[in-house]
Order: C-alpha cells, then sequence, then structure tokens
C-alpha cells in the first residue's frame, strides 16, 4: 500500500510541478487583457505557492488569488475551473469543439480536458493516460442534457486508459444516480440553485463515486466531482463560463 501511496503522490507532485514550470514560462505573454494574459498570470502566482507546497524551498507563500467574476467575463470563451484534492483551482478555455459535440479545454501548460456535454471523455499530461470514454446517449444524462427528473437509475460508462507500456485497455462501471436534494452552491462569485447528485460506479476492479450540481429544469451541470483515473483520482470541475455553439 505504500509504494502504490508513493507512486500517487509522486505523479501529482510532478504534474503539478509541469504546471508551475509552464505557468512561468508561459506568463506575461499574450495581449493585455486577453485569456491568455489573465491565465498566464494567475498561472504565475500559483507557481510562487505550489513551489512551496511541493517542498522546492523558498518562503511560504499565499495561495494564489482566484479569478474575480470581472475577469471571467472579461474572457472571450468558455472557461472551466478544476481543482486536484486541495489544490489551487487551475483554468482550462476552451479551444476546439467538433461536429460531434465535443469540445477540448486547455489551460496555459497545455493540459487539457476533453468533454462532451457534461461527460468527462479524455485528458492530456493529468497523470493518467485517458484517451476515451463511451456511454449510451439515450442513458447517459451528462453527454445528451435533460431535467433531472428524467435520469434514469442506471447508466453504463465505459472509460479508455493507455498501460505503462501504452496498450489499451478499458474498464467497465455501472453507474447508479440518486438525488441528495436541493441546495445553492456559489462559482465566482454567482449563486446557482440546483440539485446534488451522488454518483456511485462499480466495475469488478473498483468502486468510485462521482457527484453532480445540476439545474433541476435543464440537467445542465454547473458542478462535478468526476473520477478521472486510478492515479490522478477524481477531479473537480466548475462551470465559470458555459460553453455555447
Amino acid at each position: 500500500m505504500s509504494g502504490r501511496g508513493g507512486s500517487k503522490r509522486a505523479a501529482r507532485r510532478s504534474s503539478l510541478a509541469a504546471l508551475a514550470a509552464g505557468a512561468m514560462l508561459l506568463a506575461g505573454c499574450g495581449p493585455q487583457g486577453s485569456s491568455t494574459e489573465l491565465l498566464s498570470r494567475l498561472g504565475e502566482t500559483a507557481a510562487d505557492a505550489l513551489g512551496d507546497s511541493l517542498g522546492l524551498g523558498g518562503e511560504p507563500a499565499a495561495p494564489p488569488a482566484p479569478l474575480t467574476r470581472a475577469q471571467i467575463n472579461a474572457i472571450e470563451g468558455a472557461l472551466l475551473g478544476v481543482r486536484v484534492d486541495d489544490s489551487p483551482m487551475a483554468y482550462f478555455i476552451a479551444v476546439a469543439a467538433k461536429p460531434d459535440g465535443t469540445v477540448t479545454y486547455y489551460n496555459p501548460t497545455k493540459q487539457s480536458l476533453t468533454f462532451k456535454g457534461g461527460a468527462l471523455l479524455s485528458g492530456h499530461a493529468l497523470g493518467d493516460q485517458r484517451i476515451g470514454y463511451r456511454s449510451d446517449p439515450q442513458e447517459d444524462f451528462l453527454a445528451a442534457q435533460r431535467p433531472v427528473r428524467e435520469w434514469p437509475g442506471q447508466v453504463t460508462r465505459v472509460m479508455r486508459f493507455l498501460d505503462g507500456v501504452g496498450e489499451p485497455f478499458a474498464r467497465t462501471f455501472l453507474c447508479a444516480p440518486r438525488a441528495i436534494g436541493p441546495t445553492q452552491i456559489e462559482i465566482a462569485e454567482v449563486t446557482f440553485e440546483v440539485i446534488e447528485v451522488e454518483e456511485t460506479c462499480r466495475s469488478p476492479y473498483r468502486t468510485i463515486a462521482n457527484r453532480y450540481w445540476a439545474d433541476e429544469e435543464t440537467g445542465f451541470v454547473w458542478k462535478s466531482v468526476q473520477w478521472f483515473g486510478p492515479e490522478r483520482g477524481s477531479l473537480e470541475i466548475s462551470i465559470l463560463t458555459p460553453f455555447a455553439r
């Protein structure tokens, strides 16, 4: 157990160190006030804080300041806020969309996440080599948005990965969502009335838990905690600016 825990911590440290280094390299690039400039400036601040938390030396730094709602509104494009455990929020902006509805988001260090609707499909440079996702759109309320009252009692989610030698493999989960009840959440200074839903997913290999905070009438998921992979674990994903076609 200690060896596996150590490998997880090492993977997270490696990923966060890359994020810090990339943010410093990109700081100051791009026109003043652009999305690149805002993300890079925040990334530079985050890099200082991460350096101390990862034991890289230097004086303790205050946590990086998150983007304000005014800064978010000034960015032209869909924007996500992503957290891993208690790390500072990382910002991903939409840079590519396909006719099939998939959208890919990047941060300044070229880490990426790809979604279809609210379903997390794949990601790059985030610890796990997650390369794909498949589900039945008639079941999957994340990929095909619908009111929460129409969410089914069971969803099959298939996730694809590459192993340590580059060979693909898949894990199939049978997921059962369960409504917790109405609540309020705040995302970057905006309060949303939502339904909180807990989803337990089981496979022969493991059991995982996802969580969603969705608009009751539309089913739009404003915030979620979704399992990404065995090394990275779960990502907390907040929609700061929704993607609009």
